[in-house]
């Protein structure tokens, strides 16, 4: 986009999540907290689908607000692969990457979702948009929260400017809802200090 915080109105620098901590182990018992919230959010999962090659193509509405949904993406295919999916919904999103290159989540495809999406694998760039295209390109439009919880490199870039994420409490809450039956869930504060 070429446009860096704090420059760009309406940005700010992001800070990473340990809270100032430089020990491996108070960072790895993070990377654990969100492996457990995410595994125990995949056991409540209302769909699975596995992404290979060519990539992820179609139209898909995962939940609404009125009755969100907890969705799994398995990738499973290359970094060359793309996200040319129009996809809509409300719930939580988990994206499990699993090659252990680098995985660019990029293409033609678009992403409207109200709730929690969560990126997980080893090296992933979470870009849906398209820097570049011909046409007008993806758009990720979200409102609520986007994690990318990847264990050596991660990266959210928005590839044009009708991209955005929204933090939103009622997503929020919603998503919060829709978990706590059979989960100690109390606190978002639980999942990250």
């Amino acid at each position: 986009t070429g446009c860096l915080p704090p420059s760009c109105s309406g940005t700010s620098t992001a800070s990473v999540s340990t809270q100032g901590e430089t020990d491996p182990a108070a960072q790895t018992t993070q990377f654990t907290r969100w492996d457990s919230f995410i595994d125990a959010a995949k056991s409540k999962a209302t769909q699975t689908l596995t992404v290979d090659s060519p990539g992820f193509t179609g139209t898909y509405t995962f939940g609404t607000a009125a009755a969100p949904q907890i969705t799994v993406i398995n990738w499973n295919t290359s970094a060359a692969e793309k996200w040319n999916a129009e996809v809509s919904g409300a719930g939580v999103l988990i994206i499990e990457v699993q090659p252990t290159n680098n995985v660019t989540l990029r293409g033609t495809g678009g992403l409207n979702w109200q709730g929690l999406i969560i990126v997980r694998g080893v090296e992933v760039e979470y870009e849906i948009g398209c820097d570049g295209c011909a046409g007008p390109g993806g758009t990720n439009r979200v409102f609520g929260q986007v994690v990318n919880r990847s264990s050596k490199y991660a990266e959210i870039e928005f590839e044009n400017n009708r991209s955005f994420v929204k933090y939103s409490s009622a997503a929020m809450n919603m998503v919060r809802q829709q978990l706590q039956s059979g989960t100690s869930f109390k606190s978002w504060q639980e999942v990250v200090p």
